[in-house]
């Protein structure tokens, strides 16, 4: 008030000389004192947290209903939570797969491709003989010719063989033994085991958020928990007859780029491998700067289906009622921007004005004084 006594003058010493900058004076201070009534107005204006889609009306976070607001608190403590229990696959991670071949008992064992077998008999061990399966599933015999394997139990096969040698050797009885076998976990597991890496495989996250493991159709590992993948792999192995255990583990995770710019200390990308929100990435970016206005952040961003998002957050809502379900988890490539507040607005506002009425980069109280003072002089 002493600079704006100081500016608009004494009423009271009135002279013909001074008139014009008097006159001045009371201007600029009209002008001071509205745009301080402005910045002391918009100070204090502050907006609701809202989601908006192209196209679309906003929807107020406000407006929700007290269980809707729960289920994005929990949302978002789940998506911030460590352990693999909450870590979702996403495309471009690497999975480390290990594979286990659960022990099993099996009542009838049907014969497969590279299993072998023993024929003997009894009254001339001259015959007797060792074959193995061949890969079209047949076995080749001495002196007889070939019979069909693959599919048979050995108890099946040793009366293939019998009536096979009956058709030469009258009264052989041979008899058919299974000398070597090995389940098919056992050789998916002698498929896919390596030097380097034992019955572990890495495998990718595709482009299309797919899964590909040997034997199996891709499965979609995107939206899951690793838990539930581990699960639905595991379920997809036994019904593709196969007794097989996973084990999954993220070995290398995509990190995501977002972009934070405005009123903050360092804008520009900011690179993290781990999810986060709307508060940590400003906190990435260097801290709000005083200029910045926390109740009006907002966001771009855009959802899986590919439709994009423009969500004003009231991040001093967040901060001082814990109102958790304003804030959200940032997808890849956000944009995150800190506006000015409205004081700042206004004081920058005023410095324009200043500049354009005194020509001057700059302006400060003591200066306007020698300013008029001179002028009035």
């Amino acid at each position: 008030m002493r600079t704006l006594r100081r500016l608009i003058g004494d009423e009271g010493k009135r002279s013909p000389r001074n008139n014009r900058s008097r006159n001045d004076r009371l201007g600029l201070g009209l002008v001071l004192f509205g745009l301080l009534g402005l910045m002391v107005l918009l100070s204090a204006c502050g907006g609701p947290t809202f989601d908006q889609t192209t196209g679309e009306d906003p929807v107020y976070i406000s407006e929700f209903s007290d269980a809707e607001k729960e289920v994005m608190r929990q949302t978002l403590v789940k998506s911030l939570q460590r352990g693999r229990a909450q870590y979702t696959p996403r495309i471009g991670d690497q999975l480390e797969v290990l594979f286990h071949a659960r022990p099993t008992t099996v009542k009838t064992y049907d014969l497969q491709v590279g299993d072998q077998v023993a024929i003997t008999f009894p009254g001339d061990t001259a015959l007797n003989t060792t074959a193995k399966v061949r890969p079209d599933g047949w076995i080749s015999l001495p002196e007889t010719g070939e019979v069909m394997a693959a599919g048979r139990d050995v108890r099946s096969l040793n009366a293939a063989v019998r009536a096979k040698y009956g058709e030469v050797f009258q009264n052989s009885n041979p008899s058919v033994s299974l000398e070597g076998w090995i389940l098919p976990e056992d050789r998916f597991i002698q498929d896919i085991e390596s030097i380097t890496q034992g019955r572990a495989k890495v495998v990718p996250v595709t482009s299309d958020g797919m899964l590909a493991l040997p034997y199996l159709s891709p499965i979609q590992a995107t939206d899951k928990t690793l838990d539930k993948l581990t699960e639905e792999v595991s379920t997809a192995y036994a019904r593709s007859g196969l007794n097989i255990d996973v084990s999954i583990l993220p070995k290398q995770t995509g990190g995501d780029r977002l972009f934070v710019f405005g009123e903050v200390r360092n804008p520009g990308m900011v690179e993290t491998n781990r999810p986060q929100t709307v508060l940590m990435s400003i906190a990435r970016a260097g801290g709000i700067e005083t200029t910045g206005n926390l109740t009006n952040v907002r966001v771009l961003y855009v959802d899986d289906q590919g439709q994009p998002h423009l969500r004003r957050v009231n991040l001093s809502n967040v901060l001082t009622n814990l109102a958790l379900e304003e804030d959200i988890t940032l997808p890849d490539n956000a944009i995150v921007y800190v506006p000015p507040s409205k004081l700042a607005q206004a004081g920058r506002l005023m410095d324009q004005v200043l500049r354009q009425i005194l020509f001057f980069q700059g302006f400060s109280g003591s200066f306007s004084y020698e300013l008029f003072r001179q002028n009035g002089a």
